[in-house]
């Protein structure tokens, strides 16, 4: 087919999106610096939905308004966003609305063809509601497409594995918010028959998430009972805040261990550092993955298949690269699964290559396929009256209650699992880390802290309502409204796509500051009070004391100036400044007991990244 073509993976937690050319490129969008778009949606006071990260982090300030997991209330209606009853398909709509915006962004013009996959067991009513969400958001030419038969057809049309027809494949769908499971089985060249399926609701990426709490809480809610609470039991936009930083960080401490033996934590609030190791996370991860492991063989035996008809066990979902899935699937079933090195984007990628597939029906077509426990017999059949029918489909994973924090004073054995609940995440960095990095520059005055005010005369425009000030730090704004300065907003431009911001107050020489953050960076843009030579972090002060590497000019985005790359104490930093205005740039790698998240090369790796 000729044109743009778009295949989306819309997921529980998180929604996933591929894009392909006429010409055979294809590539995922990118969203906020990721190829995974949370599928939240928040509805502003002015009636206007915001999705992704920017809804997390909108959320904060009233939950009411909030929706994680839209695709959770597909069978809803409506569902009450503050005083606003607003109906499921405009929720979803919302989500499929930005992905149709950026691949019209990134491909130039509408797609001529869209897949939209959906899990298998839902029937013709959920359809309605999802291929309803797709045209309100513009789509055009939407295709449904079921989860496991995208996967299947990455597996062999991507990966080039062999399925001889009468094999089937295992797959295990190991998700940010659920964990699903399906045998698929080749029937010809072009057809495939979903023999048995099943699920977890309450098992998930987040859950696992929630294990390293745990983790976290035995380690540090005994020195800080009260800030503990307050940290797990959020009240105010602030803690929540805070709250939403500890599980950011329990996330990502979780994607580090799946390549390393050890990763570090920060707890916001408590201002502590702990760390835990993968042999701690495996211990009271297992649980949770040893229910996956046997819902898997479960399904495989109720599908039947002869164990030398299993052609492969395809891991699908960002949870699934854990290294102990593999191992313990490995053991269970005696196949070696087969992983790839981004597996959440199979799904999307996969729908792409489907082409020509077709699901036959069950074996038996008397018998209903078996998907989370439930039966789907009136999927497809008209309704006997408004008020008498039941359920078109099997009832959706029901929402978690929670979420499960150990209160502080509690050590826990390794839990069963923990349920999430709508809780709501909070998307902003390690801030107290940002602070600690800042004072070891020397670029934060300690005797402001406790209320943002700045060293120095703040110019008119510092104070104006055209910014955010730093003690104003949690309303909830966009990177670019933290700047009061335009200059300094233009100088920082091409990092506000890619990090999250916030406003620091008390830096010395300085009418304006603002750092942005990633997992292991931060970049501090810094409006100098007089000079770039009379601010901390100038052009001279750059170079006192540091080992400088190099020290060049440089020219991107309509700026030029001046970039000095080096390290001090052994940290690496890149420092950059414009010859038409006071605005610096300080990038500086991020820590852990001393030792730098990345070397020298690789951040001035990420300056050319977001700068040129």
């Amino acid at each position: 087919m000729s044109g743009l073509q778009l295949a989306v993976d819309f997921g529980t937690s998180n929604t996933v999106a591929v894009l392909r050319w006429p010409d055979g490129r294809a590539q995922p969008l990118i969203f906020d610096g990721s190829p995974m778009l949370p599928s939240a949606v928040f509805l502003g006071a002015d009636g206007q939905a915001v999705t992704g990260r920017h809804a997390q982090r909108y959320a904060g300030s009233d939950p009411a308004r909030y929706e994680p997991h839209p695709k959770r209330c597909i069978d809803d209606g409506d569902v009450l966003l503050g005083d606003t009853a607003v109906p499921v398909v405009g929720l979803i709509a919302a989500v499929l609305s930005r992905v149709a915006a950026e691949a019209v962004r990134v491909g130039g013009a509408p797609s001529t063809r869209t897949v939209l996959t959906h899990p298998v067991g839902w029937g013709h009513r959920r359809r309605e509601v999802l291929l309803a969400a797709a045209g309100r958001a513009g789509l055009n030419n939407v295709e449904l497409l079921a989860e496991p038969l995208a996967a299947a057809a990455y597996f062999t049309r991507v990966l080039d594995r062999p399925v001889p027809v009468g094999s089937a494949i295992v797959v295990y769908d190991f998700g940010g918010g659920t964990f699903d499971v399906s045998v698929v089985q080749r029937r010809s060249d072009e057809d495939w028959q979903v023999l048995a399926g099943d699920g977890l609701n309450d098992v998930g990426g987040i859950d696992l998430d929630h294990v390293i709490v745990t983790r976290v809480a035995d380690a540090c809610a005994d020195t800080d009972p009260a800030g503990w609470r307050r940290l797990v039991e959020p009240v105010t936009p602030a803690e929540r805040r805070y709250r939403r930083m500890l599980l950011d960080d329990a996330r990502d401490a979780k994607e580090q261990l799946s390549m390393g033996s050890t990763a570090p934590i920060h707890v916001p609030l408590l201002n502590a550092e702990t760390f835990v190791t993968r042999e701690e996370f495996e211990q009271r991860a297992r649980p949770l993955i040893e229910r996956t492991i046997s819902l898997t063989a479960t399904t495989l035996a109720a599908a039947a298949v002869p164990a030398d008809l299993i052609a492969g066990v395809f891991l699908v979902g960002g949870a699934s690269r854990i290294p102990l899935v593999a191992t313990l699937l490995h053991r269970r079933l005696a196949v070696a699964p087969t992983i790839i090195e981004q597996p959440e984007l199979v799904v999307a990628q996969g729908a792409l290559d489907a082409t020509g597939l077709a699901i036959g029906p069950p074996a038996d077509p008397t018998a209903d396929l078996v998907v989370g426990g439930t039966t789907d017999p009136a999927a497809d059949l008209p309704a006997a009256g408004p008020t008498t029918r039941p359920p078109a489909d099997p009832p959706p994973h029901p929402p978690r209650i929670g979420p499960s924090f150990p209160a502080a004073g509690t050590r826990t054995a390794p839990p069963p699992h923990y349920r999430t609940g709508r809780s709501v995440p909070l998307v902003v960095g390690a801030v107290v880390v940002v602070v600690i990095v800042l004072i070891i520059w020397g670029l934060v005055d300690l005797g402001d802290q406790g209320t943002g005010s700045r060293t120095g005369d703040t110019p008119a425009a510092a104070t104006s309502s055209a910014c955010t000030q730093p003690d104003e730090f949690f309303t909830p704004v966009s990177n670019k409204d933290l700047f009061c300065t335009p200059a300094l907003k233009q100088f920082a431009q091409p990092w506000l796509g890619t990090s999250d911001c916030s406003g620091n107050g008390g830096v010395a020489g300085a009418t304006e500051a603002v750092t942005c953050e990633k997992r292991d960076w931060t970049v501090t843009f810094i409006m100098c009070a007089s000079g770039r030579n009379d601010c901390p972090e100038g052009r001279q002060n750059a170079q006192a004391g540091a080992k400088v590497s190099a020290v060049t000019p440089y020219q991107a985005q309509g700026i030029s100036g001046t970039r000095i790359t080096g390290s001090r104490d052994g940290v690496p930093f890149v420092y950059w400044d414009s010859d038409s205005s006071p605005a610096t740039g300080l990038l500086v790698s991020k820590t852990f007991n001393g030792t730098p998240y990345v070397n020298g090369d690789s951040l001035e790796t990420i300056w050319q990244q977001n700068t040129s």
